[in-house]
């Protein structure tokens, strides 16, 4: 699920990245864009790349509401086991859907979350000091081992569907 607003072209790079993914051992991956009333559609990018991939691409308008509401009807829409909710910024390795998808094997009823190499600069905030401290190197591998944290970063993050069975979602 990726919430957009006004992210455009911008949107179309963090798409080929996770169309890149590797697939190996998954059954099916369904990308869910979620236009939350952008002043010029988003959806016309994603579109662009709804027949060039096996991997399922669908965009969802709504009026602006706010990220919050964005990953909510993303995730209302979606059918898979675990949902990875991606920010519209973030370029992927290839391998991150599958150790999404692996972490809640190793984690069950967790929500999993992990380091975002931020290309441009932001600034100094609680948040972007605690992704910096997940590792010591921005361009290493990420580290196997899973840390409990109390703050959780949006980047790229993953949750179970029997967690939120309501399906009123999971971001309040």
């Amino acid at each position: 699920v990726i919430p957009s607003y006004n992210r455009g072209e911008r949107l179309g790079a963090t798409l080929e990245s996770i169309l890149a993914s590797d697939q190996e051992g998954l059954s099916f991956i369904q990308v869910i864009v979620v236009d939350d009333g952008s002043r010029v559609p988003v959806c016309q990018v994603a579109e662009r790349y709804v027949p060039a991939h096996p991997i399922t691409v669908t965009c969802i308008r709504q009026q602006n509401a706010g990220p919050a509401a964005a990953r909510n009807a993303g995730y209302g829409a979606a059918v898979g086991d675990v949902v990875i909710f991606i920010d519209d910024d973030i370029i992927v390795p290839v391998d991150l859907i599958r150790r999404h998808v692996h972490a809640h094997y190793l984690n069950p009823r967790a929500a999993i979350f992990g380091r975002s190499i931020l290309i441009e600069p932001v600034p100094s905030t609680s948040l972007y000091r605690m992704l910096t401290l997940l590792g010591d190197d921005p361009g290493a591998a990420a580290s196997s081992e899973f840390l409990a944290t109390d703050v959780v970063a949006s980047g790229h993050l993953s949750v179970e569907r029997t967690l939120f069975v309501d399906r009123k979602g999971v971001y309040r």
